[in-house]
């Protein structure tokens, strides 16, 4: 399978999760982020999305705990009828 080339610094794994877009940084125990992730990483957020690098499973599986924690209510998902 051939992939796409992506701009420098885009995270990883970019996924949806419940309506809200996620980006996640890979990185080893001692690996840094770079200076261009870091400025990704900004303007994810900036535009209302989650971004951060994870290091391990127990940092991954933290990040999915608290994107399940704030997941918009029921109320505020369901599409409002139009006249």
């Amino acid at each position: 399978m051939i992939c796409p080339p992506v701009e420098a610094g885009t995270p990883d794994i970019l996924a949806s999760v419940h309506g809200r877009f996620v980006g996640i940084e890979l990185k080893t125990s001692k690996g840094k982020i770079s200076k261009i992730q870091h400025h990704r990483i900004g303007q994810i957020e900036r535009s209302g999305g989650v971004a951060e690098a994870v290091r391990n499973k127990e940092d991954l599986f933290d990040l999915l705990s608290r994107l399940e924690s704030t997941k918009p209510s029921a109320e505020r998902r369901t599409p409002t009828k139009r006249s």
